[in-house]
């Protein structure tokens, strides 16, 4: 009898320590963003997953196409992902201008407000617990700002950091905690100054649509240290944002992106407005480097048969410009997935053949270590 009785307790114990997750959604995690497959009114779609958004939406264009009839006095859709299935409301927004074709849409922020959300990225999968799961005491509850009153950044979290230009100056603020965005920890133009004044090495990209918040121009810095979710990393590669931030300054100083944001595990806890962290064990993919070949290429739309040039670094390729259409790398005919991957070998030399209007003709580009 002790022994079955010791057996119960350790099953109790076990599932209590382990957590009971309600719900698994796998992701595909590329370009350091997360993509979830998504069937909406029967009709198979993918969705970027942004903690960046507060609300949902559906590319305009597909909500045409497939007759959601999505409109502001009829919003509420059915949604299935995985084995979850839920009513929300979506919005409209033409997420081809600016996701090139990558995605039908977005879930926000507030989707799973009803969940603790885990966004593990060992394994690639969302997972939902109910709120009085002891998933929490697997993870440490960082200092997180809310936002609920102002609509720029409604329902959005935010996180103090600090940026440590030497042993001198540094730039701390407030950051959006943002997996919609691929970059590593983006400044915002206001601090500019304090950055060009700083003797760092650099250079520069103009991007094309880049984002809503605009970021169609960036100059990215080698970082000493910086210090977030109470880690202080060496040696970081950043960017800060120039051009048509909007009133996004207004509320914050910057923000992380995926490529940061990889290196922890996250727990959301929408509704009582807390955030968790938890640092992958053995695990080191902070950004200390920039390897490009200049060229950064995107889809404009589900349509393109060929990629854009939609990134250039500033003095990289003089016979370029964006918008160009990359008929073939290297002799062979892109595809989605090819760019993601690259072909970022240092000292490797890409031919990209490239049209611009009637004209076709081809460049060379070698693949060096920027910073």
């Amino acid at each position: 009898m002790l022994r079955i009785a010791f057996l119960i307790t350790l099953l109790i114990l076990t599932k209590n320590f382990f957590g009971k997750e309600l719900y698994r959604i796998p992701f595909e995690f590329k370009g350091d963003r997360i993509f979830i497959n998504v069937q909406v009114n029967k009709t198979k779609c993918k969705f970027l997953f942004d903690t960046g958004a507060f609300t949902s939406s559906i590319d305009s264009m597909l909500n045409v196409k497939e007759k959601f009839n999505i409109k502001p006095s009829k919003n509420v859709i059915n949604v299935t992902i995985n084995n979850f299935t839920t009513n929300k409301s979506f919005g409209i927004l033409d997420h081809n201008k600016y996701g090139g074709g990558l995605y039908d849409g977005v879930i926000g922020i507030s989707f799973f407000a009803e969940y603790l959300v885990e966004i593990n990225y060992d394994d690639n999968e969302l997972r939902l617990y109910s709120k009085d799961d002891d998933i929490i005491n697997r993870f440490q509850k960082i200092h997180t700002i809310h936002h609920m009153n102002n609509m720029v950044i409604f329902g959005l979290f935010s996180t103090m950091g600090t940026i440590y230009l030497n042993e001198t100056d540094s730039i701390s603020g407030i950051f959006l905690i943002d997996t919609g965005s691929s970059r590593n920890i983006t400044i915002l133009e206001k601090n500019a100054s304090s950055l060009e004044t700083a003797n760092l090495k650099h250079f520069s990209i103009e991007y094309f649509n880049a984002s809503y918040h605009g970021f169609n121009k960036s100059r990215y810095y080698k970082i000493p240290n910086i210090k977030f979710f109470n880690h202080s990393i060496d040696s970081v590669v950043i960017d800060c944002s120039y051009g048509k931030n909007g009133d996004l300054s207004i509320f914050c100083d910057g923000i992380i992106g995926g490529q940061f944001l990889k290196n922890f595990n996250l727990l959301i806890d929408y509704e009582n407005s807390l955030f968790y962290i938890k640092r992958k064990e053995n695990n080191n993919l902070f950004c200390n480097r920039y390897i490009s070949d200049g060229i950064g290429l995107k889809y404009q739309d589900n349509k393109s048969v060929n990629p854009i040039i939609s990134s250039l670094i500033t003095g990289s390729c003089h016979n370029v410009k964006l918008g160009d259409i990359v008929l073939r790398i290297n002799g062979e005919s892109p595809n989605r997935d090819s760019i993601f991957k690259g072909n970022f070998e240092i000292g490797k030399v890409n031919i990209y053949t490239i049209k611009r209007n009637k004209e076709i003709f081809e460049i060379s580009t070698e693949v060096r270590n920027l910073l």
